[in-house]
C-alpha cells in the first residue's frame, strides 16, 4: 500500500476535510485500496512531523520538497509562479455556477494544473470553492453598494480584490479578525467573504467573483505513479471537487433559508446596482489584463 499526507490548510478546516475524505473514498474505489491518505490539519501536522510547521509561509516549501504529498489551498497563493491565478478573482468573470464548472473542467482549467506542474514542483488537479459567490458582510447595516464608500474592508491577498474594492470608494486590508469575519473589534468596517465563514449580521449580496481553492499534488509523487494510477487521481480530484463546489452552493441555500432565524439581514442588489459594479470593475481589467496570458480573460468568457 502506498502511503500520502494530505495536509489540510485552510479553513474553515472541516470544510476542505470533507473534500479530502471524498477524494480518499473515490481514490479507494478506483485503486482497490491501493492508497492510504494520512489526512490531517496543520496542528496535527506540527504534532505528528514538524515541530515549528506555520501554513502561511511552509505549506508550499513543505508540499514541493515531497514532505506533503497534497493538499487545497487557495488559487492566489500560486500567483508567485503563474501570475494567471490571479485572474479566477476578477469580479463578474464568471457568469453562474455552471459557466465556472465548464472553465475548470475543460481546456482552461487543465492548463493551469499542468503549467503551475512545468514551474514549480506542485501540479493542480482540480478547482474547488470555498464557499462559492463572495458578498460583502458587515455587523452594521449595509443597503447599498452606495454605502461600501469611506468603509474598511477586508480582502484575501490577491491584488486584483484590493483593487476592485477600492474602485467602489472603499478601503481594502488585508486582515483578519478572530473568528474571522465576526467583526468585533472595530479595526474592520466589513469583509469580503462568502456566506460558509460569515458570522457577523448583515449581508450585502453581490456575487461579484469566486471564492476559490484549488486541490494540488507534489509532481515528484505523480511521476512516481502509474499512468493508470494517475488517471484514477485525476478522476477522484475531479469527482470530489464537483461534489466540494456543491456542498458550497447547498451551504450557501441553507444559510438563506436559516437567516431570519439566526438574526442575519441579507441585502439583494438591485440590477442596476450590479450594473453599478461591473462599471466600477473597468478599472480593474484595464490594469489586469496585461499580466495575463494572451487572450485569457476572453477565453474564459467564450466558454460555454
Amino acid at each position: 500500500m502506498k502511503k500520502l499526507i494530505w495536509l489540510i490548510a485552510h479553513e474553515p478546516q472541516h470544510l476542505f476535510v470533507r473534500t479530502a475524505k471524498a477524494f480518499s473514498k473515490k481514490l479507494a474505489e478506483l485503486t482497490n485500496g491501493d492508497f492510504e491518505i494520512e489526512m490531517l490539519t496543520d496542528a496535527e501536522y506540527r504534532e505528528k512531523y514538524s515541530p515549528g510547521f506555520q501554513e502561511k509561509t511552509d505549506l508550499f516549501p513543505h508540499l514541493k520538497q515531497n514532505k506533503v504529498q497534497m493538499s487545497q489551498t487557495q488559487v492566489h497563493r500560486f500567483a508567485p509562479w503563474d501570475v494567471n491565478y490571479r485572474v479566477f478573482d476578477m469580479p463578474f468573470l464568471f457568469r453562474d455556477h455552471d459557466h465556472a464548472t465548464k472553465v475548470f473542467e475543460g481546456e482552461i482549467g487543465q492548463s493551469f494544473g499542468h503549467r503551475l506542474a512545468k514551474v514549480s514542483g506542485m501540479r493542480g488537479l482540480a478547482f474547488t470553492y470555498s464557499g462559492g459567490f463572495r458578498l460583502i458582510g458587515s455587523n452594521k447595516p449595509i443597503e447599498s453598494v452606495n454605502e461600501l464608500a469611506g468603509l474598511r474592508v477586508r480582502v484575501n491577498g490577491n491584488p486584483v480584490n484590493f483593487d476592485f474594492i477600492n474602485q467602489l470608494g472603499a478601503q481594502a486590508l488585508p486582515m483578519y479578525t478572530s473568528g474571522y469575519d465576526n467583526i468585533v473589534d472595530g479595526q474592520l468596517d466589513a469583509a469580503e467573504t462568502t456566506y460558509i465563514r460569515f458570522l457577523g449580521k448583515h449581508v450585502l449580496e453581490t456575487s461579484h467573483n469566486l471564492f476559490l481553492t484549488t486541490i494540488v499534488v507534489n509532481d515528484t509523487f505523480w511521476s512516481s505513479l502509474s499512468e493508470t494510477e494517475q488517471l484514477a487521481f485525476n478522476e477522484a480530484a475531479v469527482e470530489s471537487a464537483r461534489l466540494e463546489r456543491q456542498w458550497s452552493i447547498d451551504d450557501a441555500a441553507e444559510f438563506n433559508k436559516n437567516c431570519v432565524a439566526n438574526g442575519v439581514t441579507i441585502t439583494k442588489i438591485s440590477e442596476e446596482q450590479k450594473t453599478q459594479l461591473q462599471n466600477a470593475s473597468l478599472p480593474v481589467y484595464e490594469k489586469w489584463e496585461q499580466y495575463f496570458h494572451p487572450g485569457l480573460i476572453e477565453s474564459i468568457r467564450q466558454v460555454h
